[in-house]
């Protein structure tokens, strides 16, 4: 690729992202570990994890279920329409999701750049509300397996120099929490 995102740790890699497939395979709870910008999100929305719920247009359109618990005993959940855009033409595929929420009557949209994944395990996305962001597939967490090596390489280099992890999973809390047990039933 000429440019393929620039200082970008995607150009890097030998193949570029691809959100439509990445989309497809996220139909299992993938949840966020840590990012790299908006501390309050760990308290806002603790334990928080999301999965495609419904695929609208395969690769184009989907609907992403998202769900987090505040404390033991509360399940607070909520769906948003997410779209995938290719940066540039440098990519061979669509390289970009787009998720659109309502917040306080207004009408937002965030854009998740994928750096890499690897479609099974993990994701590590960029954007402009959270910085750098390391996604892992729920099952793993609850097996207590380490950080997938390249998902967690990738977070690293994107984060050098800031190095911030706000973490958002924790190992002690997030295991017992409703976000985690229930409304998994298409998870494995």
């Amino acid at each position: 690729t000429c440019d393929a995102g620039g200082s970008s740790i995607v150009s890097h890699f030998l193949h570029g992202p691809d959100a439509g497939k990445l989309m497809e395979s996220m139909t299992r709870f993938y949840c966020l570990v840590y990012h790299s910008k908006n501390s309050a999100i760990a308290t806002e929305m603790p334990c928080l994890c999301a999965r495609a719920s419904l695929i609208e247009m395969p690769g184009e359109h989907a609907k992403y279920l998202y769900q987090f618990s505040p404390n033991e005993t509360q399940l607070l959940s909520g769906s948003t329409a997410v779209r995938t855009k290719r940066t540039d033409h440098a990519f061979k595929h669509k390289n970009e999701i787009i998720a659109t929420y309502v917040r306080d009557w207004r009408r937002y949209e965030e854009t998740f750049r994928i750096l890499y994944t690897n479609y099974v395990s993990c994701v590590v996305f960029n954007s402009t509300n959270l910085g750098v962001q390391l996604w892992v597939r729920r099952k793993l967490l609850l097996q207590e397996e380490g950080m997938p090596y390249l998902c967690a390489l990738t977070y690293d280099l994107a984060t050098k120099g800031s190095g911030v992890r706000q973490m958002v999973y924790d190992w002690k809390k997030c295991r017992e929490r409703r976000s985690y047990k229930e409304k998994l039933e298409h998870d494995s």
